[in-house]
């Protein structure tokens, strides 16, 4: 059966707009960018030679002369609401990065466009660090330890309560900050990939999350790349994307998003 290539476009053309580009270039049988919204012609002009894609300097015509199954938002947080605003009549789904908008005001009314059904999904990306490593600049050239910004929040709702452990770091990959993940329930918990429950009322049972990826040692025919999560036997979950090289779990992940995408 043959797979239904996904179309869409993208405003913005800075590093965020290149990572979904590189993601089309990567899964050309899945995704498709019909044309970018670049404001200098000129950076425009330079897009469309390097990576042989349509630009626009107007939303508008972006819109009237591409098919697009969705639009990406690839703008920092300050210009994201005002697209979406601009974008709420064409009926169009919108894919935007977190946060969607920075004032209390603007999430109310992004929640008021949801229920009149506006399709908004907003997604992230990235882990956390802190000793300085790789950025959107790129790796390190030398030591620096900069201040981290930690951020603690409680969340209470329907009985239940959640914590938000929130690092400013959190937009580049680190070297040697751990992910932390707690999700603890009535039946069991998960601890980063531990899983602990009760197979029974006298039994515990403790399983792991096993990541497993291509690309080492002798598998070098199928190129680096992410494949799947098993517990215990269970295949929890497995990149959609197969064979797809260069593409590990993180970059993996956005597409997911992309084609779940009405």
């Amino acid at each position: 059966m043959k797979k239904r290539v996904i179309p869409f476009v993208i405003i913005g053309a800075g590093w965020r707009g290149l990572h979904y580009l590189r993601i089309a270039r990567e899964l050309p049988d899945y995704f498709k960018v019909e044309g970018v919204f670049v404001r200098d012609s000129k950076k425009g002009e330079a897009l469309e030679k390097e990576w042989g894609v349509k630009t626009f300097q107007s939303i508008d015509e972006l819109l009237k002369r591409c098919q697009a199954s969705f639009v990406v938002l690839a703008v920092p947080p300050i210009a994201s609401y005002e697209y979406i605003v601009q974008l709420a009549s064409t009926g169009v789904p919108v894919l935007a990065e977190t946060p969607p908008c920075e004032r209390e005001e603007d999430f109310s009314n992004l929640s008021g466009l949801l229920r009149k059904g506006m399709k908004i999904q907003v997604a992230e990306e990235f882990p956390s660090r802190k000793w300085d490593g790789p950025s959107r600049k790129g790796l390190p050239e030398q030591q620096e330890i900069s201040g981290a910004n930690q951020l603690f929040a409680r969340f209470s709702f329907g009985g239940k309560v959640g914590i938000l452990d929130f690092d400013g770091g959190q937009y580049a990959g680190g070297w040697i900050r751990a992910q932390r993940t707690y999700i603890r329930g009535e039946k069991g918990e998960l601890s980063d990939r531990a899983v602990r429950y009760m197979k029974d009322f006298r039994t515990p049972v403790e399983l792991h999350l096993i990541r497993q990826d291509s690309g080492h040692d002798a598998s070098t025919k199928e190129g680096f790349g992410h494949k799947m999560y098993l517990l215990g036997e269970k295949e929890v979950s497995r990149s959609p994307f197969r064979p797809a090289r260069q593409m590990p779990c993180t970059p993996t992940s956005t597409p997911t998003v992309e084609s779940q995408l009405p």
